[in-house]
């Protein structure tokens, strides 16, 4: 009973000081490094749970770049389900799944060990250690902190398996250790991570044909174990190996998010680097200062320090072989460190890589943890006041890191914040230049102090596209468009492939009413990137501004195959849908982005303009139908209702009216011009034609029904057809050549000689 109740001591501790120490993160704001790619600018995550963000989430390519952690997007997901884009929200989870993390590897410890303090200790210091700053209070992290939950849960099962051998519960290791992969692969080291228990503290492993072995010390003493064969162990894991090679296999096809282009540097360079950043680690452990979200990786690195890295290493895993007399705890914690950090060595480097990442330490490090936890009180076995002193020195430590953990989280506020403290601490570091000047420019709206970021940047790197786009949205901000253009070019020409670039001279385009060069430009933007619902919808809207309507409704529907839930792809057809004349479907439309997003002004006035026009069209009709109905044979009257009707897509009412035009005036040019006109907008071409025809044969000057039979031709694609009645509509006198250019009706004879030097003689 009174060990349950230091359990729960313990377990309130742990919780009250990470509260205490991380609860300002849940006022902090999204970041500007990789927040965006991961949930703020990710609609199928903003979307919430939704079956198409299922899908994309277990097959994902995004950007063209592979990143596939599918319950990682799922939890994301779920965030903005519950929460929207409230990063204080999205924060809080990050803080509890890294509470429970701690809470449960003290009770995991505990299970293993059966030594409670020892398990507190480690962790305390997993809980509150600064290095561990990165993984809690960035949001994108939350890849590791549900990775690692899964992680604890497969070592807890193994224990059991381990005590109790069965296939049950070696199904639910496998079970718990597939969806730690799918949470972020660098998991694979778990196998190796169960050999090592086998090792110490579970002690299972029997080597060759060796008698089973004393148990050690006393927290060794509090379980009884089967040992086995080291062979039979490793077989016993094949399922857990294969596992990881699948992962390993599948994650080196893996891309990061980044916005900086670099080169996979020499191996020599990586292997230098992988060994100095081993030691960086070790003193981080003891002395987290000057904390960083990222550190850039080296061009080069001084031969001495990689030897005596190298030296340092080969000493520290002699001494704990050589220890392994006093606690087996020495090895085994030196070895999950220097495996579990293997993955993120930099031996293999995909897409922006840095020198090292106090984020990578937050599972590795438990195995320093081991080390201090249990290794270094075993050396002090015959002092007399072991117990005390070893207390106070943890209470002073702990203290002093959770001071410091409170220090460092304070920086991740904002991205300005971060990035700031990112550049005092690290030389020539490009990427925080870069996310600084875009905090100062967005976020804070100091355009000319992010500006001088980005020439600082290009100083460095003139080779660096998204640098040159950076500083072309400031300038083209502060109104020095030329300048802005020039800064987009640039891009370009280093990268032509750059969406970013594209959309943004489309945009410029487009603003100075340049419509068709922002086709141009967004075309080739959707070229480079076509699950771009961005790009599909600038470039539908610069079509609908070019009066290309059918050609800006193909692009919003596109946009909404992509995003089936893109409250401004519906938007846009609404204003399409009103441009044509078919305020019903406008009102749907508009319903449909009200629907997905409530908050959406826009729609809701557009909406609200609809409703007032069609209840003054109904208005309109109800009163001219009350007069019919005194003189139903009044010709203006029933043009009138035939032109409303027409125009508002009732095309059976408006062809009803005009055949009763034709009743009482047989011989009306403008019944059947208009009779045409309703037929042709309902799809019926051929009684569209026969209408016009007879329009042309009562009045044979009149040069409009020929030009219309040409439209009706070309629609059907019959172009000589076409041609020959365009010819009669021109020597009839039609002039109307702002519609003979623009008009999508003539798109299928505009490759004719006829029409080219038709418009040229124009």
């Amino acid at each position: 009973m009174m060990q349950k109740k230091i359990h729960i001591y313990i377990s309130a501790v742990i919780i009250i000081a990470l509260l205490a120490v991380y609860w300002q993160v849940t006022g902090f704001s999204f970041i500007n490094f990789d927040d965006n790619v991961y949930v703020t600018e990710n609609f199928h995550v903003t979307n919430g749970i939704t079956v198409e963000g299922i899908q994309w989430a277990f097959a994902y390519v995004y950007n063209g770049m592979f990143q596939w952690h599918p319950l990682t997007w799922l939890s994301h997901m779920l965030d903005c389900q519950l929460f929207g884009l409230d990063p204080g929200k999205h924060h809080l989870i990050n803080l509890l799944f890294h509470i429970i993390n701690s809470l449960l590897l003290f009770f995991l410890f505990r299970k293993m060990t059966g030594a409670v303090w020892q398990s507190a200790f480690v962790a305390m210091l997993f809980a509150l250690h600064p290095v561990n700053v990165d993984t809690v209070a960035w949001i994108t992290m939350r890849k590791s902190l549900v990775s690692t939950l899964f992680l604890f849960l497969s070592i807890w099962f193994y224990v059991d398996f381990a005590r109790h051998p069965s296939t049950g519960r070696f199904m639910a290791v496998f079970l718990f250790f597939l969806l730690g992969l799918l949470a972020k692969p660098m998991l694979i080291t778990l196998p190796c991570m169960l050999l090592l228990l086998d090792y110490w503290p579970l002690k299972r492993i029997r080597f060759s044909n060796a008698r089973p072995e004393s148990e050690g010390s006393s927290e060794d003493r509090a379980f009884s174990r089967i040992q086995v064969s080291a062979v039979s162990l490793v077989i016993e894991k094949i399922p857990l190996f294969i596992l990881s090679f699948a992962c390993a296999f599948w994650s080196s096809l893996s891309h990061g998010p980044s916005g900086l282009v670099t080169e996979t540097a020499p191996m020599t360079l990586r292997l230098s680097n992988a060994l100095v950043s081993y030691i960086i680690y070790i003193k981080k452990l003891f002395w987290p200062v000057e904390l960083a979200v990222f550190y850039p990786f080296p061009t080069s690195i001084p031969t001495w320090q990689v030897l005596l890295s190298v030296l340092l290493l080969l000493c520290l895993t002699i001494l704990f072989i050589y220890s392994i007399k006093l606690t087996r705890a020495f090895i085994t914690g030196w070895l999950w460190f220097l495996g579990t950090l293997i993955p993120v060595s930099g031996l293999l480097q995909p897409g922006l890589w840095p020198a090292l990442a106090d984020r990578w330490a937050y599972i590795p490090y438990i195995g320093l943890f081991i080390i201090l936890a249990w290794g270094v009180p075993t050396t002090l076995l015959k002092w007399r006041h072991r117990n005390m002193a070893m207390a106070l020195l943890a209470a002073v430590f702990i203290v002093a890191l959770s001071a410091r953990t409170h220090f460092q989280a304070s920086f991740w506020k904002n991205s300005t914040a971060l990035f700031s403290r990112t550049l005092v601490v690290t030389e020539n570091n490009q990427l925080a230049q870069l996310n600084l000047g875009l905090a100062l420019h967005k976020e804070e709206g100091k355009i000319e102090e992010a500006i001088k970021h980005y020439i600082a940047v290009l100083k460095n790197r003139p080779d660096l596209p998204i640098a040159y786009i950076n500083l072309g949205k400031a300038y083209k901000d502060i109104g020095r468009i030329d300048e802005a253009v020039s800064q987009y070019k640039k891009a370009i020409e280093l990268d032509p492939s750059s969406y970013a670039a594209h959309i943004n001279l489309g945009n410029m385009g487009f603003e100075k009413g340049r419509f068709e060069e922002a086709i141009s430009y967004y075309k080739q933007a959707v070229q480079i990137k076509p699950n771009s619902v961005n790009g599909h919808i600038r470039l539908g809207f610069a079509y609908s501004k070019a009066e290309k309507y059918d050609k800006a409704s193909e692009q919003f529907n596109i946009a909404l195959k992509i995003n089936p839930h893109s409250d401004e792809a519906y938007n846009n057809l609404g204003i399409l849908a009103v441009k044509t004349r078919r305020l019903n479907r406008a009102v749907f439309y508009f319903k449909k982005a009200l629907t997905i997003n409530p908050d959406l002004s826009n729609a809701e006035k557009n909406l609200k303009n609809i409703m007032d026009s069609i209840t003054n069209i109904k208005k309109k009709i109800q009163k001219i139908e009350l007069e019919l109905k005194a003189d139903p044979d009044n010709i203006p009257l029933l043009f009138q209702a035939g032109k409303i009707y027409r125009q508002n897509s009732n095309f059976s009412k408006a062809i009803d009216i005009y055949k009763k035009i034709l009743i009482v005036e047989p011989d009306s040019s403008e019944a059947y011009k208009n009779l045409a006109f309703a037929y042709a907008r309902q799809g019926d071409y051929e009684q569209g034609l026969t209408s016009f025809k007879k329009a042309v044969a009562l009045q044979p000057h009149d040069p409009q029904p020929y030009y219309y039979i040409a439209c009706i031709y070309s629609r059907q694609n019959q172009t000589k057809k076409a041609v020959a009645w365009l010819k009669k509509a021109i020597s009839h006198g039609y002039s109307n050549w702002s519609q003979l250019k623009t008009s999508r009706d003539l798109n299928n004879i505009k490759h004719t000689e006829y029409y080219k030097q038709l418009i040229k003689n124009y």
